[in-house]
């Protein structure tokens, strides 16, 4: 995946470039290195900043967004980044009309609410994601905007 994230990327075929960059993030995440996982997000997202924005590459991005927050957390990252990247997430989803995606968005905006003792917030968050999960049908949205909501009701 990394050789071909790199040729994609020299021969400025951006979409297949964030496709093979994002893989390679996912290798480096499963062989534990964090640092690699996070570098290989940030370029897939630079990578999708650069294509065409078709619809696949927006959920793709948003899905990069995602893991980028979660890769960001586990590594005491910057809340600001991670706030960064997660209203982009929702502009993008919101930008494409994904329901499901943006309802995956609004779980994770929770959690960093939670995170950062901004409770109100964090159960705003968990609501609109339930609402979503209740519309798709989509039980593990449900059961995390239900954690979610949890968390900021009785924090």
């Amino acid at each position: 995946a990394e050789w071909m994230a790199h040729h994609a990327a020299e021969g400025e075929l951006w979409e297949t470039a964030a496709v093979y960059q994002g893989r390679a993030a996912e290798r480096a995440l499963a062989r534990g290195s964090y640092v690699e996982a996070i570098a290989g997000m940030r370029e897939a997202l630079s990578s999708f900043e650069k294509s065409s924005r078709s619809r696949e590459a927006t959920q793709r991005a948003i899905d990069h967004l995602r893991g980028l927050r979660a890769l960001l957390f586990a590594t005491a990252g910057s809340p600001a980044e991670i706030n960064s990247a997660l209203a982009l997430a929702e502009e993008l989803a919101r930008g494409i009309e994904d329901r499901l995606r943006l309802g995956w968005v609004w779980a994770d905006q929770s959690a960093q609410s939670w995170v950062e003792g901004e409770n109100r917030q964090a159960t705003a968050a968990a609501r609109r994601s339930l609402e979503v999960a209740e519309e798709s049908g989509d039980l593990r949205l449900r059961a995390l905007a239900l954690f979610r909501l949890g968390l900021g009701v009785y924090a």
